[in-house]
């Protein structure tokens, strides 16, 4: 019975090794368990983030094409209503160059651009400067020219600086 006793001894010993095997792979198997979880939620965290990321930057895109494109229309709407103005009031011209002619300290050979159109009000305020008619100045602008200055008040000129001054400010 020594034989049977010993048999029957690592037989028991190796079920309790067997055991502990057994508890020591199922506890592996939870931590690793734990550990991939973990990793995949971190995973699903940096994918989430990196998505909002792309998200903020395509809102960011959009804003900015919605802005210019907001400022290219209020631009056009600007441009409309002032040609529109212009088309109807024959005194526009002739407060623009009256303006001028304050900061025009010597009048000789000073000379005035305007549009046909605008002939007869400009002349009217000019104070005694050559008036000029041009078919190529848009109605309600002028270009003033002396020796030593040059001033553009044409309206597409105007209205480029109204756009360049509503781009730099977006």
């Amino acid at each position: 019975m020594s034989e049977r006793r010993v048999i029957d001894g690592e037989v028991y010993d190796a079920k309790k090794r067997a055991r502990e095997i057994v508890e020591a792979a199922e506890k592996a198997r939870e931590v690793a368990k734990a550990e991939g979880y973990a990793a995949g939620i971190e995973r699903a965290r940096d994918e989430v983030a990196a998505q909002i990321a792309s998200l903020v930057r395509e809102g960011d895109t959009l804003s900015a094409a919605l802005s210019e494109a907001t400022a290219e229309v209020a631009i056009e709407v600007a441009r409309r209503v002032v040609r529109h103005e212009l088309t109807e009031s024959r005194e526009t011209v002739a407060a623009l160059v009256a303006e001028l002619m304050v900061d025009v300290r010597r009048r000789e050979g000073v000379e005035i651009r305007v549009h046909p159109a605008d002939g007869e009000a400009a002349r009217n305020a000019a104070q005694g400067c050559r008036v000029v008619e041009d078919a190529s100045i848009e109605r309600g602008g002028c270009v003033v020219t002396g020796r030593t200055f040059r001033a553009d008040a044409r309206v597409e000129t105007q209205l480029a600086r109204l756009a360049e001054a509503v781009r730099r400010g977006r």
